[in-house]
């Protein structure tokens, strides 16, 4: 509720909700995916990042090493010095569930997370 909190006096109105055109996949997902491919970017689906490698110093801290989990066991992809990483470690609906008329929703916990794993 915290971190909501500032939307409530709009809540009745929906106000103060940002929403796009369209739903998200649509309206900022796919252009981004296809920007970014136009510029190079390689995007490989269905790996989980079980692991990063960080190499810090006192003025930096980057990314080296992204281990992954693949259906094909697990790998490492090594970062280089001009390599982004850009990371989301854990959603406020991570592992979330809906239930319906006749079944509650599942309470899941971390094992059924692959951001909060992270951790």
């Amino acid at each position: 509720m915290k971190r909501f909190m500032h939307l409530m006096p709009g809540l009745k109105y929906i106000g103060g909700i940002l929403r796009t055109k369209y739903n998200q996949y649509h309206s900022v997902v796919l252009p981004l995916q296809r920007y970014l491919e136009d510029k190079g970017v390689h995007f490989t689906l269905q790996h989980q990042v079980v692991d990063i490698d960080f190499e810090i110093t006192p003025k930096s801290k980057r990314a080296t090493t992204l281990h992954l989990k693949t259906a094909d066991g697990l790998e490492k992809i090594v970062l280089g010095e001009g390599d982004y990483c850009f990371m989301t470690n854990g959603s406020i609906t991570e592992s979330t569930d809906t239930g319906d008329l006749h079944h509650a929703p599942k309470l899941k916990g971390i094992d059924d997370s692959g951001t909060w794993q992270l951790w």
